[in-house]
């Protein structure tokens, strides 16, 4: 697992087939104790554990042909993603951890809604993984439920999830060729013109005031405030 704010690092991370994420600062407000006794990790499905196969249908057909495909293969397990192997690994230290102790929680959170939740729980029981969480949200806005959940890091691979999941929990960007588009959404350094990530102040008179960073950093300094 590879983890970076320089988007240019976790793009080559990401294209040597290693899981990674871009970090997308600090959200407005940190965790509460319960940190100290479990960590919780938060998950979208499609191409983040699960392959881009069926968010591609729905990016290019429409979401009637995506419940459609999702109906038809509903006994063929999803293709794995990016970080299919990170969850399969944390699920198996789950599993192996002594009972009363520190606890891993996971939770998938994600767009899919009936029918297509069938063939992502049939694919969790092929993998062998147990989710304590397990939200299907259809058209709902992502950053209420995570805040419910609170996980210390939340990753999803589509740019307006993210940038409305980092107020409010610790978020990574999963990169994915679908979205490489989406860039040009996100504001471009005025010093060197590289995609700059949010970020938060950690110090001085603008501390804890979320303020967008060049992405290269600390190669180049430039930044944009947030109103």
């Amino acid at each position: 697992l590879f983890l970076s704010a320089n988007v240019v690092d976790v793009k080559n991370a990401h294209q040597s087939g290693v899981a990674s994420g871009l970090i997308w600062g600090l959200p407005l407000k940190g965790l509460g104790d319960s940190a100290l006794t479990e960590m919780r990790i938060a998950f979208d499905g499609d191409a983040v554990l699960f392959s881009e196969e069926s968010e591609r249908i729905y990016q290019h057909n429409g979401v009637a042909a995506f419940h459609e495909n999702e109906k038809k293969k509903a006994n063929r397990p999803l293709e794995p993603g990016p970080f299919a192997s990170v969850l399969k690994a944390l699920a198996y230290v789950q599993r192996n951890l002594k009972p009363g102790g520190p606890r891993i929680v996971l939770g998938l959170v994600t767009a899919r809604n009936a029918p297509a939740d069938e063939r992502v729980v049939k694919t969790l029981r092929e993998w062998d993984v147990r989710f304590d969480t397990m939200m299907f949200l259809g058209g709902i806005e992502k950053s209420g439920p995570l805040m419910k959940f609170q996980p210390h890091i939340f990753f999803d691979d589509q740019v307006t999830h993210c940038s409305s999941a980092s107020t409010r929990v610790p978020t990574a960007q999963v990169l994915s060729s679908m979205y490489e588009h989406d860039e040009s959404i996100l504001p471009k350094c005025p010093d060197c013109g590289e995609v700059m990530v949010r970020k938060t102040a950690l110090r001085g008179r603008n501390r804890g005031k979320p303020f967008w960073g060049c992405s290269v950093f600390p190669k180049c300094r430039g930044s944009i405030s947030i109103p």
